[in-house]
């Protein structure tokens, strides 16, 4: 999938995309949420990563 139809599935600008994957800005809860119903990723699952991932990094 390419950023500009990630971007059309979630009405946002493939510019937007661009700016989450480069840390510029994050997305909200209910984007968050929006992205793991289209991956098939539970959401749990997803936060518990990122925890783990944020926890290496300190």
């Amino acid at each position: 999938m390419t950023q500009e139809e990630l971007a059309g599935e979630l009405n946002v600008t493939r510019q937007a995309l661009s700016n989450w994957e480069r840390d510029v800005n994050e997305p909200d809860l209910n984007m968050l949420k929006k992205i793991c119903f289209l991956f098939g990723v539970n959401m749990d699952d997803f936060a518990k990563e990122v925890i783990t991932k944020m926890e290496t990094y300190e």
